[in-house]
C-alpha cells in the first residue's frame, strides 16, 4: 500500500502573519531611527546658521566700529552715543569722487531685530532707509571699556536663540571685541 501525503511542503497561514509581523516591526524601527536622525540634522543645522547669523551681526558692527571717527567740526546735531542696545556714530567709509566720505550710522536693537541706518551723508545726499541686519535676536549688548567720547574699546555681544523643539530652551552668545590701535 503507497502512502498517502496529507501535508505538502510551504509556510502555513500562522507562520506568514507571523514573519509579516515581525516585518512590520523592524520596519517601523527603521522609520522611527530615520526619522530621528533626519530632525537631529535639521536642529543642528537651524542651530549652526543662528550662531552663523550671530557672527556675521557682530563682525558687521564691529567692522563699522572700525572706522568711527569723533564727530566733524561743527556738526552737533548728531553726537557719538553708545547705550547699552544701540551705538550712533560718525564713520569714515570709502572715498568717493576722490573725497572721503563721512557717514552718520545708527545701529539698534529694538523688538528682536537689529537695524541698521546711514542717517546722514557729509556731504549731504541724502538719507537711506534702514537696514534691518536680522531678526529673531534675543539680545545686542555694547559695552565701552572706558568713558572716553571715542571708546579705545568696545565689545559686541550678540544673543541668538538656538531654541528647536523638542530639544531644551538654548541660546549662544557671540562676542566681539573692537580696540583701537
Amino acid at each position: 500500500m503507497a502512502e498517502r501525503k496529507d501535508e505538502q511542503a510551504g509556510f502555513s497561514l500562522v507562520e506568514m502573519l507571523a514573519a509579516c509581523a515581525i516585518m512590520v516591526i523592524i520596519a517601523l524601527i527603521v522609520i522611527q531611527f530615520f526619522h530621528k536622525a533626519t530632525m537631529l540634522w535639521d536642529v543642528g543645522t537651524r542651530r549652526s546658521d543662528a550662531v552663523m547669523k550671530g557672527r556675521a551681526i557682530a563682525n558687521a558692527i564691529v567692522q563699522d566700529l572700525q572706522w568711527a571717527i569723533d564727530a566733524p567740526v561743527g556738526q552737533t546735531n548728531f553726537p557719538l552715543e553708545i547705550t547699552q542696545t544701540s551705538a550712533k556714530f560718525w564713520m569714515l567709509g570709502n572715498p568717493v569722487d576722490g573725497k572721503p566720505a563721512m557717514r552718520y550710522i545708527s545701529i539698534k536693537f529694538e523688538d528682536d531685530t537689529v537695524t541698521r541706518e546711514v542717517i546722514q551723508y557729509c556731504p549731504d545726499e541724502g538719507h537711506e532707509a534702514p537696514q534691518e541686519l536680522a531678526d529673531e535676536v534675543l539680545a545686542l549688548e555694547f559695552t565701552p571699556q572706558a568713558n572716553d567720547v571715542l571708546p579705545a574699546s568696545i565689545t559686541v555681544s550678540v544673543k541668538v536663540s538656538t531654541n528647536y523643539p523638542p530639544f531644551q530652551a538654548t541660546a549662544r552668545t557671540i562676542n566681539r571685541n573692537f580696540s583701537r590701535l
